[in-house]
């Protein structure tokens, strides 16, 4: 099959969160099954300056006012892409900055172009693979033109994969003009939510088949809140649940350029290196100490409230060390560095986007901190596994799905679970894998073993995503 997949992100050029490495790993995956897997994709600054062989495919005219778009052809890590330059919208350091109205614009003008390229383009798409909702506005416009009995609208078929339903793409109904869709589309039964155009609702109502990255999750967002307003058409649609995996190439402790020392499951001398290396590095004192690690965006979905809580409480009573790496809510930043300056010698706090850093904390931490109110699938539990640093994490989303209990009967397991998200049940979580530390090392050990050895692999997604693309096709 030609499989066309459209997203705004793009590991490691032009990535926010996990949909950047998802449109990175995916189509490799596809293409190693067989299948010819392509990329569209905004041509984002850091794009533009790598040295990518490029061939010119043309400009294309679209009804926006903004002038004509150039698509250029170009191979990224092995998957040929497609991508749309146009200064005055894919210019930014940050794929969605700006307002929600300037956004929804910006990536309106990216699905019509998608659409225009895909059906004059000689190579010829079997299936519009949309990611989130800035591609989910292609749905509409095919379901528009096989109205109109478009040929290719009437040959292509469209996926659109949830990452996360809590974004949705609102914007004026003027919108609807620039995507030359047929007036009856803005409705109850279309693209219209309280009064505003919603793309992702458009998405899910005109495309052919629905997924999202984690079958819980898939789940959850059937209901409200998870569902975020939208729960009822999903429900009428149906969801399939197929998990995101883990590039085991690019996250391997066993090769990882960014660490000090390389280690594996069978032989975990050298991920001792590592935490005594990241403790000098960070100024953490405690030797004996295990090591909690948090990195993450610091928005309020992944617990923010639940460490403003818990943290001062963890610290203060048990004997825990605490690393910290990300950037976000101010206020969050200030929190966490707060923490670090009570708690000199044990917590350290580093507000940024550091990618070899981050690598340092997987292989240097004996746990890793997850507490997301939501989380369709995550790929840092994943990550933090491999690394042989065990998660904690809520029971939600992919969380669940990817993170075995651990039993205290038998030693098995690959982390943490809590069920009910509190300040409490963050403190009581921390402490039980505090006292698994120091009164069941050979559990600790057991349970690191099974975490290194689990695997979340792309070809088994790529083969669920291929049945589906299949079932869609009716072949």
């Amino acid at each position: 099959m030609n499989i066309l997949l459209l997203s705004p992100e793009i590991a490691p050029w032009a990535s926010v969160g996990g949909l950047g490495d998802i449109a990175s790993s995916l189509p490799k995956a596809l293409r190693a099954a067989g299948h010819d897997a392509r990329l569209f994709i905004p041509l984002w600054p850091a794009i533009e300056r790598g040295d990518f062989p490029r061939e010119d495919e043309g400009a294309l005219s679209l009804p926006f006012g903004l002038g004509a778009c150039r698509i250029w052809r170009m191979d990224l890590a092995g998957v040929p892409a497609y991508a749309v330059e146009h200064r005055d919208l894919f210019s930014r350091a940050n794929p969605y900055e700006g307002s929600e109205d300037d956004a929804a614009w910006r990536f309106a003008f990216l699905c019509r172009a998608a659409y225009e390229f895909s059906r004059a383009n000689d190579w010829r798409s079997d299936i519009l693979h949309l990611n989130d909702w800035p591609t989910a506005g292609v749905a509409p416009i095919v379901a528009a033109a096989r109205r109109a009995s478009d040929p290719f609208a009437q040959s292509v078929r469209t996926v659109l994969t949830i990452h996360n339903q809590a974004h949705q793409g609102y914007a004026s109904s003027d919108l609807m003009r620039a995507l030359a869709l047929p007036g009856d589309f803005f409705s109850a039964d279309g693209l219209e939510s309280f009064g505003r155009v919603n793309l992702l609702k458009g998405g899910i109502v005109f495309s052919d088949a629905i997924t999202t990255v984690s079958p819980t999750y898939a789940r959850e967002i059937t209901s409200e809140p998870a569902g975020n307003g939208l729960s009822p058409l999903l429900r009428r649609r149906g969801v399939a649940g197929i998990l995101n995996g883990a590039d085991y190439a690019a996250w391997n402790p066993s090769t990882d350029p960014a660490l000090p020392a390389h280690f594996d499951s069978g032989d975990l001398a050298g991920k001792a290196a590592c935490k005594r290396a990241l403790r000098e590095e960070l100024g953490l004192s405690d030797p004996d100490a295990p090591l909690f690690a948090l990195v993450t965006r610091l928005v309020p979905q992944k617990g923010l409230d639940l460490f403003y809580g818990a943290l001062d409480w963890c610290l203060d009573e048990m004997r825990i060390s605490l690393a910290v790496l990300g950037t976000g809510d101010p206020g969050a930043e200030q929190f966490f560095r707060d923490v670090a300056a009570r708690h000199s010698g044990r917590a350290a706090a580093r507000i940024g986007f550091d990618g070899r850093l981050a690598r340092r904390m997987y292989a240097a931490s004996d746990f890793f901190l997850m507490p997301s109110l939501f989380e369709p699938c995550g790929l840092a539990q994943m990550y933090a596994m491999r690394y042989g640093s065990l998660p904690l994490v809520h029971a939600t989303g992919g969380l669940e799905d990817t993170v075995r209990q651990y039993d205290e009967s038998s030693g098995s397991g690959t982390g943490f679970k809590f069920y009910h998200p509190s300040p409490a049940a963050l403190h009581d979580v921390v402490g039980w894998a505090t006292s698994t530390y120091f009164d069941r090392p050979a559990h600790c050990a057991a349970l690191r073993r099974q975490a290194m050895e689990t695997r979340f692999t792309w070809e088994k997604s790529a083969g669920e995503y291929v049945a589906l693309y299949r079932r869609v096709r009716g072949a």
